[in-house]
């Protein structure tokens, strides 16, 4: 990932969040609160050392030093705040040195007395999406406790060290280079010195993601399965392929208590396919999916590095990744953030598909990431078309050789 980053445009496995913040700022107290932060989780005090050692090595500074600039928009038009929010966001994209600590970059700008515009950038090797949520959870849930005067005892998160235990001795498992060198030869890769990024988005409609929650209980499979159904069958239909290599997006953290607070980098990437000629109908896909996921559990932590440098390359090229931030939700249900946010972030993949679970699930939504100077112009518009369509044929229980003829 470092490497890849400082190969390619600069822009890749970087992420720029905004946020409107239902609170006054105070820029004292906002700045105490990140140093804080900072110091209760090392991997917003990371470098890495790229060169000195037999192997890039991720170092912990000892000192919290998150940057953080205050603005003022109060009293502007909205167009200009746009003008100037787009100015901070190129400001924010700017290539982090990974061997400099802190990487990370903080801006607000007060809108009025009540409300400021939170913008944060970070590299993607020091959080995950997860991370992200807890981030910016513990941020507010403190820096509101603060204004009030009062205080608040957050758990305590697991060390990051007890993953990178876990994830050497995954490495060290033969089994696993076994299990993935099915895949060896079967990567597809694509000629693209020029990658051209577009993002599209759609809302799942409610009675459709009604019917996928009734689905979900009957059936006794968890939604994550049922939508990697959905998207399975969308990439073979989009790309012509009935045995397409995918890759799905896996959660590496350790199995104990306040694992689930810790921040960093713990996702990875494992490639899969099913078997579109034994399915009956939707359930019995859906259950494959199931299955599939489950035998990966245990080599959820072998890195994606590896894995291609087993198959000889990139083993797919399109990616799925099911999000739920519960914490996020949370705070969308305090009134402390509002629905609205824009996130830009950037990937070397060819094709991601996000979907997004909100508040409690009944809000859900589908991105498509693609490149389209690989797949042609429109090509993640006609992909969410198509997969929206595959996701209502899954509610309804029709047949699903539809997509697949």
């Amino acid at each position: 990932m470092l490497f890849e980053g400082l190969l390619s445009s600069k822009t890749i496995y970087l992420d720029v969040i905004s946020r409107h913040i239902n609170l006054p700022l105070n820029e004292h107290i906002f700045r105490d609160v990140l140093q804080e932060l900072a110091f209760r989780h090392p991997s917003l005090r990371i470098r890495f050392d790229l060169a000195t050692f037999s192997e890039p090595m991720q170092l912990v500074e000892s000192l919290p030093s998150l940057p953080l600039k205050v603005e003022s928009y109060a009293g502007k038009e909205q167009e200009d705040i746009q003008l100037l929010h787009e100015k901070v966001v190129k400001q924010l994209s700017e290539q982090f040195d990974p061997e400099i600590a802190p990487l990370m970059r903080v801006h607000a700008a007060v809108l009025d007395d009540r409300k400021f515009k939170l913008s944060y950038s970070f590299h993607h090797a020091i959080l995950d999406g997860w991370s992200e949520s807890v981030f910016i959870f513990e941020l507010l849930q403190l820096y509101k406790a603060r204004l009030e005067g009062t205080s608040i005892l957050l758990e305590k998160p697991v060390s990051p060290e007890v993953f990178v235990r876990l994830e050497r001795e995954v490495i060290q498992d033969e089994s696993a280079r076994v299990y993935f060198s099915r895949y060896h030869g079967r990567g597809k890769k694509r000629a693209n010195p020029t990658a051209h990024y577009c993002k599209v988005s759609a809302s799942v409609p409610a009675d459709t993601a009604g019917l996928l929650h009734d689905k979900s209980s009957q059936w006794g499979i968890p939604l994550k399965s049922i939508f990697f159904t959905a998207f399975f069958v969308t990439v073979a239909n989009q790309l012509a392929d009935r045995t397409p290599i995918v890759g799905m997006s896996v959660n590496g953290r350790p199995e104990a208590l306040g694992a689930d607070l810790t921040l960093g980098l713990f996702l990875n990437h494992v490639p899969l396919t099913l078997d579109l000629t034994i399915a009956q109908d939707w359930h019995d896909l859906a259950r494959q999916a199931f299955d599939v996921e489950s035998q990966i559990l245990h080599y959820r932590r072998f890195p994606y590095s590896e894995v291609q440098k087993i198959i000889g390359g990139s083993p797919f090229e399109a990616a799925f990744s099911y999000v739920h931030f519960h914490r996020l939700n949370e705070l969308l249900e305090s009134g402390m953030v509002d629905d609205e946010e824009d996130v830009r972030d950037h990937t070397s993949l060819p094709i991601r598909v996000e979907v997004i679970n909100e508040r409690q699930g009944y809000k859900l939504s589908v991105d498509v990431t693609a490149d389209e100077n690989c797949f042609g112009d429109g090509f993640s518009e006609k992909f969410v078309v198509c997969m929206l369509k595959v996701i209502n044929t899954l509610a309804s229980d029709e047949d699903p050789l539809t997509y697949l003829s």
